[in-house]
């Protein structure tokens, strides 16, 4: 496509396009009467013709119509069935539109959309509004012609190379190409994605510290609930969770730990909150010279460790009573699965904890990271700034 050939006229009622063609501009002049595509395109008839430039033997037609601060595409013109609008301060040109080989970039995009959609100068985090920067990485994936060149040299070459020498070079040429073109691409093209993630992120640590400050205010009950909500947002494998189901026996009583948790491929863990509240961690004198764990901590990794021993010994007739008890609540002939259950166990507080605790602290978790993952809340908010400032 030559830059001369299309040229955009962006006015402040309407969006205008000027199209010079190189050959056969009677035919073309003709042909508007009925209708006629242009450059694979736009749709032109006498409705929307500005100017037929006999002496410049160029074409004026309008592609679309000003709506408060937006042009509002023509859909016919387009042939698109969601309305597409772009900022009207936006630089737009011929490329914005079409692409190689008489390519229709809007038509395109609109056989993917379920709504409508704006193409806008700045990202504001809506859905379905679109900033430019991303349109015009978008437009980058579009093949060129050298692209489609390489690419069909590409497929003849894989076909012939099993009976002709020498022809594979081509194969390897066009997957150059490839490597280089993506190297130029970023990361992301989808930005939202990445706010989506951050919001998200914000919002469970924003409520994790508001709850924090108020923990005495809630019920045991409702305190694991608000929890369990937060930390799936640390581990978002995890599709179902179930409250205090019956995993089995020690020999003396029948054991139900707080949450089981299910994940998407159906295999089981276990979930242990506890209040933060006058839980200790670790000792607050030292046992020869070493910060030992706490009785609060050394019963739940005992407790949370039980439940995992029984889940892998009761065997298959346990996991059918679970799986029956959870059936409705789960996706159909979707089959739970107990193979090296793993433990969360959240409880206390580690913010008072002098340097010298904090270490043996974390020599006490990783002793158990085999089975149990042990966390106190002043670490579910240090993952949670961690994440944060990575995202930002």
């Amino acid at each position: 496509m030559s830059s001369k050939s299309i040229k955009v006229v962006c006015e402040e009622k309407c969006l205008n396009i000027i199209y010079s063609p190189a050959i056969n501009f009677d035919v073309i002049e003709k042909n508007i009467n009925d209708g006629t595509w242009i450059k694979g395109t736009f749709w032109v008839n006498k409705t929307n013709i500005v100017e037929i430039n006999q002496d410049d033997e160029s074409i004026c037609f309008t592609i679309a119509k000003t709506k408060e601060n937006y042009y509002l595409l023509d859909r016919e013109v387009f042939g698109i069935k969601h309305n597409i609008s772009i900022e009207k301060k936006l630089n737009i040109s011929d490329k914005w539109f079409i692409t190689y080989p008489k390519t229709s970039v809007i038509k395109k995009i609109d056989e993917l959309l379920q709504d409508d959609l704006c193409i806008v100068a700045d990202e504001n985090g809506e859905e379905n509004y679109l900033p430019s920067r991303a349109f015009l990485e978008l437009i980058e994936v579009f093949p060129n012609s050298y692209e489609v060149k390489k690419y069909v040299s590409s497929r003849i070459s894989y076909l012939l190379s099993t009976y002709v020498e020498g022809v594979w070079k081509n194969k390897e040429s066009y997957e150059r190409y490839l490597e280089k073109k993506e190297a130029n691409l970023p990361l992301s093209s989808f930005p939202n994605i990445k706010l989506m993630g951050y919001e998200m992120y914000k919002k469970a640590y924003d409520e994790l510290e508001l709850m924090l400050k108020n923990s005495m205010s809630y019920s045991e009950k409702e305190w694991q609930r608000r929890i369990y909500e937060i930390i799936c947002v640390l581990y978002p494998k995890y599709i179902a969770r179930f409250r205090e189901i019956e995993v089995g026996t020690d020999g003396r009583h029948m054991k139900t730990p707080d949450f089981m948790l299910v994940d998407s491929a159906g295999f089981v863990d276990i979930l242990e909150i506890k209040k933060p509240d006058g839980i200790k961690v670790v000792s607050t004198t030292e046992y020869r010279n070493n910060y030992v764990a706490s009785r609060d901590l050394e019963g739940a990794i005992v407790q949370i460790e039980k439940y995992i021993y029984i889940l892998n010994h009761e065997g298959e007739a346990r996991v059918k009573k679970i799986q029956d008890k959870v059936r409705n609540h789960l996706p159909s002939n979707f089959r739970l699965k107990v193979v090296n259950p793993q433990g969360i166990l959240l409880l206390g507080r580690s913010n008072n904890l002098t340097d010298e605790q904090l270490f043996d602290f974390e020599i006490i978790k990783r002793q158990h990271k085999n089975i149990v993952d042990i966390m106190t809340y002043d670490d579910l908010l240090k993952r949670f700034r961690n994440i944060l400032n990575q995202i930002k």
